[in-house]
């Protein structure tokens, strides 16, 4: 059975997961559909044989144009479960309506050559939990062991609970000050109902460091599907430039899962300074594509 376009209203949830859930190489939470609906005002999908595999798309329409589009926080989906032969066919099967796509694939999805567009190239890092933490620490880099030796030192503590309100404005305060974020109000509203959901659900960790004086200086929220944590979102405080919080945080949630099957997806960065802080940690590059095209 041929690719074809589905809309929201008549996915099969079940097999939906089902699907996204038989190839854990490309599975992770931003693939369910509870939370794709947090993350858009609009996505259907395209669909292959009996949900053998899946693409959940996009799209709205500014200006008298459709055109679709990948929201913050939802990383790498593109052509989930089994792989795809042919992933010009899943790009023709888009409706004609669409004039503009901005499409985003996974890293097993390979955009052929022949296909007309603007290809971007992406790249997240990946950090697999199964060595245990004495093996994993020793991947560090020597700087993050200088930092993490710091904030060792400071008297700083590890929280299990933060209040998401805080952390992003913590967030807004300090890097969302910045021009190149590009998050809007509304996105914040989208990223505070993403992360009341995943409470409900009971899937995310969350996790913050104190400073000596009480206050919160750093948390990031760890969204899991099993076998995979993603980094989703962080708030850190002018503090922690000083007190190397992160460093802390994250080397704490490092040991509490080492020794696991998961892995842990940094969810980027194209960014080289985050991607340093990333990879500092042991962790290992992993490249993903975007295709721009008209009509």
């Amino acid at each position: 059975m041929p690719v074809r376009w589905i809309s929201r209203e008549t996915v099969d949830e079940k097999r939906w997961e089902a699907c996204t859930r038989s190839n854990p190489q490309s599975d992770s939470v931003c693939a369910r559909t509870w939370y794709l609906d947090c993350c858009g005002e609009r996505w259907d999908a395209l669909v292959e044989d009996d949900y053998r595999a899946v693409m959940p798309v996009f799209h709205r329409k500014k200006y008298g144009i459709n055109y679709i589009y990948p929201p913050f926080f939802t990383g790498q989906l593109g052509i989930l479960g089994q792989p795809a032969a042919n992933v010009a066919e899943w790009i023709a099967a888009i409706p004609r309506k669409f004039i503009y796509k901005e499409l985003v694939f996974n890293a097993a999805n390979l955009i052929p050559d022949n296909i007309s567009g603007k290809t971007l190239l992406h790249r997240t890092c990946l950090l697999p939990l199964n060595p245990d933490y004495v093996t994993l620490r020793s991947g560090y880099s020597q700087n993050h062991l200088r930092n993490l030796k710091k904030a060792e030192s400071t008297g700083l503590q590890i929280i299990r609970k933060t209040d998401p309100e805080e952390v992003i404005r913590m967030f807004r305060n300090h890097r969302g000050q910045a021009k190149n974020v590009g998050y809007r109000e509304h996105d914040y509203q989208r990223l505070l109902q993403l992360l009341h959901t995943l409470q409900q659900r009971n899937a995310m960790e969350t996790w913050g460091v104190k400073g000596p004086n009480g206050e919160l200086c750093a948390a990031a929220f760890f969204p899991f599907v099993p076998q995979r944590y993603t980094f989703l979102f962080s708030g850190r405080s002018t503090a922690s430039e000083e007190n190397r919080a992160m460093f802390l945080l994250m080397d704490n949630f490092i040991r509490a899962h080492a020794g696991s099957e998961a892995i842990l997806d940094f969810n980027g960065s194209n960014n080289p300074a985050v991607a340093r802080f990333y990879l500092g940690f042991g962790a290992e590059l992993q490249e993903f594509r975007q295709l721009d095209r008209w009509f």
